[in-house]
């Protein structure tokens, strides 16, 4: 009776122990979010213009399947993508993170939020520090001259380079990457900012044709050593055409969307960048050409952004491009 006693005793204090320790393996079965290597990063100074990249690396260090159920940038400005939404145990996840500090100035941190179903630490953060240097302002960012004579343009344009005060550079010199172009500057005072006024000229021997040259200024700034200036225009000679550039607003497939004439050489060929963009040659005389430009009967609906080709018959003159813009409804 007793020995019976005994035996039932034992059978449930086995049952007892055999339940806890699969309560406790139950209850340690759980994934465990980690992030590999530094999970907050110094950017250093950089400029507003410039787009920063980072890869972080979210590790599953426990023995159930990690779910990333939500990522939480910190700011606006900041985005964030992953290589996989679950991860395996002993698995790992790549967080792409890219931040674009031109709306700022200054020491600022961004980052993003990373919510898992691990029970012990749900929220993880990566994050960023970064001081955004004071920008430097071009206006316009670019000349444009159109069509010059033999002897170059008819006169001067300028742009402006404006420097915040609290940013310490100066310029010290500006030149050009093409002979037939001209820089002059001179000092700008603002109230809030400095830099330069520049003067550029299109002297004679600019080529036949399309062109473009920079105006590059140089400056004292280790980050910013030179800032350039695209200047286009067209060279005396060569092709032209009228308009320089095509836009229509919405039209139906199979539909006319535009023209333009062409002058100053015999046409040998058109060619478009965008099969939706058919254009077809006809000669008016006294050396022209008209370009008519039509849609596909099979162009599908979207928005296009081609660009005509037209070559001369021999070959000699530069080959020109005109841009054509628009909607097929």
């Amino acid at each position: 009776m007793n020995h019976q006693s005994n035996g039932t005793r034992w059978t449930s204090l086995a049952a007892a122990v055999c339940g806890a320790m699969l309560a406790a393996t139950a209850a340690w079965a759980a994934p465990r979010a980690v992030i590999v290597g530094e999970a907050h990063r110094k950017a250093g100074e950089i400029e507003p213009s410039e787009i920063l990249s980072y890869e972080f690396v979210l590790r599953n260090d426990g023995d159930e399947t990690l779910a990333i159920q939500d990522m939480q940038p910190t700011c606006y400005c900041t985005t964030a993508k992953t290589s996989t939404w679950d991860i395996p145990a002993g698995g790992s996840a790549k967080i792409l993170v890219r931040i674009d500090p031109s709306d700022f100035v200054g020491a600022i941190n961004k980052g993003v939020e990373i919510v898992t179903n691990d029970p012990g630490n749900p929220t993880l953060l990566v994050d960023v520090d970064i001081v955004v240097r004071p920008g430097i302002a071009v206006v316009p960012p670019e000349l444009e001259f159109g069509r010059v004579g033999a002897e170059g343009s008819d006169a001067p344009q300028e742009f402006r380079v404006k420097v915040p005060r609290e940013r310490d550079l100066e310029i010290t010199g500006v030149t050009t990457d093409v002979a037939f172009l001209k820089a002059e500057h001179e000092p700008l005072e603002l109230e809030d900012r400095f830099g330069a006024t520049v003067y550029v000229d299109v002297l004679s021997g600019a080529p036949p044709g399309a062109f473009t040259g920079h105006v590059i200024l140089h400056t004292t700034d280790a980050a910013r050593p030179t800032i350039e200036v695209p200047v286009r225009g067209r060279g005396p000679g060569g092709l032209n055409a009228a308009p320089e550039r095509v836009v229509f607003a919405m039209a139906s497939a199979g539909s006319e969307v535009g023209a333009f004439e062409v002058s100053g050489g015999r046409v040998e060929e058109v060619k478009s960048s965008d099969p939706r963009v058919m254009p077809t040659v006809e000669a008016l005389g006294d050396g022209r050409f008209r370009v008519v430009l039509r849609l596909a009967d099979d162009a599908g609906k979207g928005r296009i952004m081609a660009r005509i080709s037209v070559a001369s018959a021999a070959g000699d003159e530069p080959e020109l491009t005109v841009p054509v813009m628009g909607m097929v409804r």
